[in-house]
């Protein structure tokens, strides 16, 4: 006899002797296989014992058969080597590839096995994973899956042990306190430790039915009351007789938050409770365990030093419970206590670490990812195998949201917040991603795209919210860059995005706008020149220049209208065309303005050192017009120099009013209160109404020089001319035609009972030290 068949008889001794062979599982090892099955993500796990001429099975999930061939087996292959036996893919290997167990059920692809030992060091079998498809197995998968060997190995031997024994012993009692010790040191796996110590309580006390709770803590109205949260309970008895009623029940019933009956009897006094017939205890004592048919229970309170942390309750013993019993088991009702308490550590821990995570990555106002976890997102996605191929970034800003914070407050604002980002989250799918990332800015990443979720995540903003203190209504504006059309880099694709909602919201806000290169280019150039204006403001750069008002009947000088010049290094003079729309609707435009207003008074004052009656016409943008700086700006005016106001008018576009009219209306009669007079610009140009014509407090009417330009040859210029002055003079209010060039328009002004002109047929805007030479040479006319 060589030595190979010596060890392979030494092998099947030691396998007979340990009474393993065709006896059932046991709960630890089930649970531990359905544990390995959903950790490793396979469809099989199982023990397999390896007897002379056969594969058997003590436990298994995922396969319906016991045993196999041993000639078959790949156990048996496992058990032949010391280290972990891996076939990631049976089809590329030629020793499995024809094999039964590959061909047909189950369908082997993926094998991992690791050889399992006795006590006495030989192998009984294998510890195996197998699923129906290739998998790739890592190291650490290895290391794990030996862990799992190690606790199957410990269990193997316990029933080796136990087989026919009727009272737990130490010796199994310290297995058990080993068992669970190693698990929770070497996994931090909480539940699998408590699931392993109860299905060993059962096991040693043979009992029916068990848990294992931890006491908290819950505020009610008064005080605090305990009640205890569990951390493993038998879901499914032994007992079948028991099983049925007990799943039948209501599982809320063994909450025990209601500690006034025997449930709570143990950790609220601290005793060990005793019961062994149930017939004499009452139904309202005890409801719970009466609805699953508990004949005999026993609890017993878990002390950490002089605190009652937890509680163990054991159920149906055939032999009944006695204080003898519990004191066998005291080993592991400290373990128990010892891992609550370290099971509270690591919960502090995780709690600690989550809140440094939210801290970094969630945002406190609205409870969504911040900018930090979308870029994290974002990278994950694209680096990732399983991300989308394809997904579109929309940059949010919600329009009117600063009015609505400066109106109802922050706490409001932040509440709208909050609200907006729930809308988003429902009207998105899952895999979706929404974060705010700053202010009132959101960003969603969308899987699938459509106009219609575009669409409906714009109404879902455009509605009423209902707040603290009124009803409001907000709009987004959306900018749109889809990966990988527009780019693969995510910095850039967020700034396309983000250029692209500017876009939107300069298109007149509520709509989206798709990022394309022409687009880009074009706000590119524009923001270069915002960046000129602003500097040529610092660099002193812009120029007052003045274009005559005068009489249609006389040619009188009346006025000048302040219209400015570039004075550009490189370009010389540039006129208003080249730079003002670069400027419109941005804080340069207000700070342009504000430039121009400090100029003003001492601008008049010039001018009326050359005559006294001249009046001084100022152009006021939306911009300006609706901002704290220009209110701060006529205040100071006319606070320093009362007696020029009057001759000051502010010119004002229609569109100004357009927003809200009210509030334009209200803040025109605070000017002229404070003496200005009003001028409405480009009249007949944008939304014209009697309403507009009539609110708005206006002491002058500018007709646009559009209806002026062909006055001569158009009939419905004509008529439309006609119309604004007779409206005008019906409103007693002077009427001024900009763009007037020639005597014969003059005279047709004139026959329609047009006051005031305005154009290059007197004068084109001239700097200021030209308006003496000026009206010197108007006098010798």
């Amino acid at each position: 006899m060589n030595s190979v068949d010596h060890q392979e008889l030494a092998r099947l001794q030691a396998l007979t002797e340990s009474n393993l062979l065709d006896t059932p599982s046991s709960p630890v090892l089930n649970t531990l296989l359905k544990i390995a099955k959903e950790t490793f993500s396979v469809n099989i796990a199982a023990v397999s014992l390896i007897d002379k001429e056969r594969q058997w099975f003590k436990a298994k999930v995922g396969i319906n058969i016991c045993e196999t061939a041993r000639e078959i087996s790949f156990c048996d292959h496992t058990i032949k080597q010391d280290i972990a036996m891996i076939v990631e893919d049976t089809k590329l290997s030629e020793v499995f590839i024809d094999n039964p167990l590959v061909t047909d059920y189950p369908h082997i692809r993926f094998y991992s096995g690791i050889p399992i030992r006795s006590s006495t060091g030989h192998k009984l079998g294998a510890f195996c994973l197998i699923h129906n498809e290739p998998k790739i197995f890592s190291k650490e998968d290895v290391a794990l899956q030996a862990k799992f060997a190690r606790l199957v190995e410990i269990e193997l031997d316990n029933l080796s042990h136990t087989h026919n024994v009727n009272s737990p012993t130490a010796e199994q009692v310290n297995k058990a306190v080993f068992r669970a010790q190693h698990v929770f040191l070497d996994t931090d796996n909480e539940k699998l430790t408590f699931n392993i110590l109860l299905n060993d309580l059962l096991e040693l006390s043979e009992s029916d039915f068990g848990y294992i709770g931890e006491v908290k803590y819950s505020a009610d109205e008064s005080s605090e009351r305990q009640y205890l949260e569990m951390k493993s309970v038998c879901e499914i008895t032994s007992n079948d007789e028991i099983n049925v009623p007990y799943n039948n029940a209501d599982k809320n019933a063994l909450n025990l938050r209601d500690i006034e009956d025997l449930l709570g009897f143990s950790f609220t006094s601290g005793e060990n409770l005793i019961i062994n017939d149930f017939s004499a205890v009452a139904d309202t004592k005890a409801p719970a365990l009466k609805d699953i048919m508990v004949t005999s229970y026993c609890a017993i309170p878990i002390r950490s030093k002089n605190t009652i942390i937890g509680q163990i309750g054991l159920a149906n013993r055939k032999k009944g419970y006695s204080k003898a019993f519990i004191n066998t088991i005291e080993a592991i009702t400290y373990t128990v206590g010892v891992l609550i308490e370290r099971s509270k550590l690591l919960q502090e821990k995780q709690n600690y670490t989550r809140r440094l995570y939210n801290a970094a990555h969630i945002d406190e106002t609205s409870g969504l990812p911040n900018r930090r976890s979308l870029s994290d997102y974002l990278d994950t996605i694209v680096s990732g195998s399983n991300g989308p191929s394809t997904f579109s970034i929309c940059f949010l800003d919600l329009d009117g949201f600063k009015l609505i914070n400066d109106t109802y407050g922050h706490h409001d604002g932040d509440k709208l917040l909050s609200i907006i980002g729930e809308k988003l989250e429902q009207v998105t799918r899952k895999e979706d991603f929404v974060a705010r990332i700053s202010g009132d800015e959101f960003v969603v990443v969308l899987h699938h795209a459509s106009v219609e979720i575009y669409q409906r995540i714009l109404e879902a903003i455009n509605t009423p919210f209902q707040l603290e203190r009124g009803i409001v209504k907000v709009s987004a504006s959306m900018g749109i860059a889809k990966y990988p059309d527009d780019g693969s880099d995510m910095d850039q694709l967020l700034r396309y995005a983000d250029q692209a909602m500017y876009i939107a919201k300069h298109k007149g806000k509520n709509q989206a706008v798709h990022f394309n290169v022409n687009l880009y280019r074009e706000e590119q150039r524009k923001s270069e020149a915002m960046t000129e204006v602003a500097q040529a403001l610092i660099n002193n750069e812009i120029k007052p220049y003045f274009q005559p008002k005068f009489s249609v009947t006389s040619k009188q000088i009346l006025g000048f209208e302040i219209l400015s010049r570039w004075a550009h290094k490189e370009k010389g003079i540039l006129s208003p065309a080249f730079f003002l729309p670069s400027i419109q609707e941005t804080h340069v435009q207000v700070a342009f303005d504000e430039f121009i207003f400090t100029l003003v008074p001492d601008l008049l004052d010039n001018l009326h050192k050359l005559d006294a009656q001249f009046t001084l016409n100022i152009n006021v943008s939306p911009e300006y017009f609706n901002s704290e700086d220009f209110l701060s700006r006529i205040e100071k005016i006319a606070c320093e120099h009362p007696n020029k106001v009057s001759y000051l008018i502010l010119e004002i576009v229609e569109s100004t009013a357009l927003g809200d009219l009210d509030s334009a209306v209200e803040r025109l009669h605070y000017c002229k209160k404070l003496g200005y007079r009003i001028s409405l610009d480009d009249f007949g140009t944008s939304f014209s109404s009697l309403t507009y014509f009539r609110s708005l407090p206006a002491d002058e009417v500018k007709i646009d020089r559009t209806f002026i330009a062909d006055i001569l040859t158009d009939p419905q210029d004509v008529a439309i001319t006609k119309a604004i002055i007779n409206m005008a003079a019906a409103f007693c209010r002077n009427v001024v035609a900009e763009g007037v060039e020639s005597e014969e328009q003059l005279a047709l002004l004139k026959e329609m009972g047009c006051q005031t002109a305005q154009g290059y047929l007197v004068a084109k805007p001239m700097p200021f030290d030209e308006i003496e030479n000026f009206l010197t040479q108007q006098q010798e006319i």
